[in-house]
């Protein structure tokens, strides 16, 4: 995409501010220009330049009230976007100017300072005095345009083919084409020669019903914009966009600008978002892009899935990509203020790992990775980042570390209660732990004995244990996972005998030395706040 400047300035400095300018005047149609803050004239377009016949190097740097004059007073430079007043446009080589309305918005390209945009729309077919007595004037309705001023348009086609790169098209009440105008450049060359003279009904019989809703456009006088699809040549598949225009009520005339390309663009960012989508979702990561203007502009690929949370039904804000109101409890300030740190810095990028509680109220535990980007003024203008889901990384690490330090309190600790009282310790570090029991068994007569137990129903009889879910998981060898609805399902199967307190969860794990099996280590939960899963299960 090119920036459509006319000219570039010879000094470096310039040159270099130029190139930065991003696409200041892509689908501007009308004249153009782009000034400095102060008033000087740094840029114009190259339909300023066809409509007035200034260059850039005859005007650059010199202040824009002399070339943009108002009717009552001097262009004012607190002149508000959407004000209605009129003002003169100099001409190079004829007098008198020429009538415009005009717009003023401010825009701040990247890493270029800020800028004032003027557009002008140039007002044919009437007259005005520019000194002397003034006649007062209403601006007429820019949805409605009078049938001299568009017959004045009509008769310059040579300077409406350069200015406007679009298809006119002047068509009754009755769908008939009175007349035609096409740019040059126009993508479907052909499409003048087929509807000059010619009725849109009997040309394109499929469209009738988007004809239809042409037509009652025109009894309401209202402007509208319709796209559709077309065949070109080569059964290659185009995107028109028709804008509508009432003309004295009685006729319309429609714009007809060919979007293939931003259409067919559009196509392919959308596929290519949904599979980046699908990339991150297989990948376990999300990313943003917040753009700041006047309004954040924010994109988000797979932010909200991997938070665990439902899209925002309303717009997405900067609120939700910081999602604080997501982060634990314990990680809120430090997350807060590596951010705020890293834009007060004036910082390329950041990292910074913590938690959040998700909608399940599940701990996980996210890694962050950001981009900023300053303007000239300092102000971020750019925010960008992926989000990853370490949670199971985290788990392996904390894992990797807590049979370490098993490991090394089995070679350091001679006391095997308080090696015991050790383990315990690390498993509660791993998951909730608050009743735990070791039951090891005799190799010369099989009878149990208990060298730890933290319970409040007390250590268990030998009898009951080798008759109760101990029994049953060192007769298996393998690991048991059982709720309370299971438990009572084996007392009543008779597979177990009941416990003195049947417990909410309960996760029995074999210690086993080669084959041979010495004895259980179990957790069990008598409240329904604590809960064993297959993660606990892996885990002990």
């Amino acid at each position: 995409m090119t920036s459509g400047f006319i000219e570039r300035q010879e000094q470096g400095d310039e040159i270099t501010k130029t190139e930065k300018i991003i696409s200041w005047d892509d689908n501007i149609h009308s004249p153009a220009i782009l000034t400095r803050k102060t008033g000087e004239i740094f840029q114009i377009n190259a339909v300023f330049t066809e409509l007035t016949g200034f260059r850039l190097s005859e005007i650059s740097g010199i202040p824009v009230s002399t070339y943009l004059k108002q009717v009552n007073d001097e262009l004012s430079a607190t002149q508000s976007v959407n004000s209605p007043l009129l003002i003169y446009l100099v001409h190079k080589n004829r007098k008198p100017d020429l009538l415009c309305h005009f717009t003023r918005e401010s825009i701040n390209p990247e890493g270029t300072e800020e800028f004032d945009l003027i557009q002008l729309y140039p007002l044919t077919g009437q007259s005005y005095e520019m000194n002397g007595n003034q006649k007062d004037t209403e601006i007429p309705d820019d949805r409605l345009v009078n049938s001299n001023s568009l017959n004045s348009i009509l008769t310059h086609k040579d300077t409406l083919a350069k200015i406007i790169p679009d298809l006119l098209i002047l068509i009754d009440k009755k769908a008939n084409v009175l007349e035609v105008n096409q740019n040059q450049n126009f993508a479907i060359p052909h499409l003048s020669r087929l509807l000059r003279n010619k009725n849109l009904f009997r040309l394109f019989p499929e469209k009738s019903q988007i004809i239809v809703k042409i037509l009652d456009e025109v009894s309401i006088a209202r402007e509208s914009e319709i796209q559709i699809e077309i065949i070109g040549s080569g059964k290659k598949k185009r995107f028109l966009k028709y804008k509508l225009v009432s003309v004295d009520n009685n006729q319309l005339m429609a714009v007809i600008h060919d979007i293939t390309e931003l259409a067919l663009t559009e196509e392919a960012l959308l596929l290519s978002n949904e599979r980046l989508n699908q990339i991150q979702q297989i990948s376990g990561i999300g990313s943003w892009d917040v753009t700041f203007n006047e309004e954040p502009k924010i994109l988000t690929w797979n932010f909200f899935e991997l938070l665990g949370v439902e899209y925002p039904e309303n717009h997405v804000n900067i609120d939700h990509i910081r999602h604080y109101n997501l982060v634990h409890p314990d990680d809120v300030k430090r997350c807060r203020k590596s951010i705020e740190e890293a834009i007060e810095q004036k910082a390329d990028t950041y990292s910074i790992d913590y938690r959040i509680l998700d909608r399940g109220k599940n701990i996980r535990h996210l890694h962050s990775e950001a981009q900023l980007k300053f303007n000239n003024s300092g102000r971020i203008w750019r925010w960008t980042g992926t989000l990853q889901d370490i949670t199971t990384q985290k788990k392996a690490e904390r894992m990797k570390s807590a049979a370490f330090q098993i490991s090394q309190l089995i070679h350091s600790q001679h006391n095997l209660s308080h090696l015991m009282e050790a383990i315990h310790q690390i498993i509660a570090s791993l998951m909730p732990a608050p009743n735990l029991l070791i039951a090891l068994r005799s190799e010369s007569d099989g009878k149990i004995t208990f060298p730890y137990c933290i319970d409040p129903a007390g250590v268990p009889d030998a009898e009951s244990a080798v008759k109760g879910l101990i029994g049953f998981a060192l007769g298996t060898g393998e690991p048991l996972l059982v709720s309370a609805a299971a438990i009572d399902l084996m007392i009543s199967e008779k597979i177990i005998r009941k416990p003195l307190a049947v417990p909410e969860s309960w996760l029995g794990i074999p210690l086993k030395a080669h084959d041979r099996v010495l004895g259980v280590i179990t957790l069990q939960s008598y409240t329904p706040d604590i809960t064993y899963g297959e993660d606990e299960k892996d885990i002990l």
